[in-house]
């Protein structure tokens, strides 16, 4: 049995869910969080974010007997540059904002797969069957992570 994880999303519009918990990141930690439309993500580029997606994969690790943990395809929700323009602009880099987008999405695979492995246990993803469509539209080069095995399988969509 593997953990299913959609490590970016908090809500996926005004419906769902309706309400957020008290303790929701929305909430908690508002710093960390990008709207896009009604829907709610972790930020990509907030390294604090992705350290909490981390633990949070250790945490199911220690805590739950599973064999594994799997991402679904929700990386980047949108290609609006305005998204995290700012954050680009901060972080001084040389790369195009596409490929520090998936530079983000990169270390966050990577990291994740190590705590996988600190357990013994499959790290995976399910990215949208179209491989360029995870590449350009959501940030995500599935190619690169089999070729340098950052996961284990891929499932596409």
């Amino acid at each position: 049995m593997e953990a299913w994880l959609n490590p970016y999303r908090l809500r996926s519009s005004a419906a769902m869910p309706p309400n957020l918990a008290e303790n929701n990141l929305a909430n908690t930690h508002p710093e960390w969080v990008c709207a896009v439309g009604d829907g709610l993500y972790l930020n990509p580029a907030e390294p604090a974010a992705a350290d909490y997606v981390v633990q949070g994969v250790a945490e199911l690790l220690q805590n739950y007997a599973v064999d594994g943990i799997h991402f679904d395809d929700y990386f980047y929700p949108t290609t609006d540059p305005a998204f995290d323009a700012a954050d680009y602009a901060a972080s001084g880099s040389t790369l195009t904002q596409d490929d520090w987008r998936r530079e983000n999405v990169n270390a966050l695979m990577e990291l994740c797969h190590a705590a996988a492995r600190r357990y013994g246990v499959r790290f995976g993803a399910a990215p949208a069957g179209d491989p360029e469509q995870n590449y350009t539209l959501q940030y995500s080069d599935a190619a690169r992570w089999l070729r340098q095995g950052t996961v284990d399988y891929l499932m596409p969509q």
